[in-house]
């Protein structure tokens, strides 16, 4: 079955991210923006992750909404060590009061020209919720153009897939 669908997403799998990363305006949020702002956010735009910025509007990583999940952990029930073990951090960063203090700081990014299989492959691979687009700058510097998660991909997908008749 899986061979059957690759043939109606292969013209997909072969496209440049820039041609099909999504239009939405790109909002940018900074690193001391308290958590209650970022929940307004997080509502106002209908989004599911938001580019992290320092004070030289330099890119840092991303807030993704699954990040205020530890605030609904009650920090009785865990242990310092439950919490290393299990999130890699030490327990007051999950309980943080700013988005530096949860966000997700980023390695990994495209420039415009990256395959949207690419970009899936490296997700998939390294659990990454979203990718940030880098496009390098006449000046040196890579300027943010764009960032498409998992959910935006999976809705190429459904798009893609939607009408397909199984044999």
């Amino acid at each position: 079955m899986r061979f059957y669908f690759e043939r109606y997403t292969e013209g997909l799998r072969s496209t440049q991210v820039k041609k099909v990363m999504p239009k939405r305006t790109l909002i940018t949020i900074h690193k001391d923006l308290s958590i209650p702002k970022l929940l307004s956010l997080f509502e106002k735009h209908n989004v599911s992750d938001f580019p992290v910025v320092d004070d030289e509007n330099e890119l840092m990583g991303d807030v993704h909404i699954k990040d205020i999940l530890p605030f609904a952990i009650d920090p009785e029930n865990l242990s310092e060590h439950e919490v290393v073990g299990v999130l890699g951090t030490e327990l007051h960063d999950i309980f943080g009061s700013t988005v530096e203090d949860i966000m997700k700081f980023h390695e990994e990014s495209v420039s415009p020209e990256t395959l949207v299989s690419d970009v899936a492959l490296l997700m998939w691979k390294d659990e990454i919720r979203c990718v940030t687009i880098l496009d390098h700058a006449k000046n040196g510097k890579e300027k943010l153009v764009g960032i498409i998660s998992e959910k935006d991909i999976v809705n190429l997908l459904f798009n893609k897939l939607k009408d397909v008749k199984v044999k």
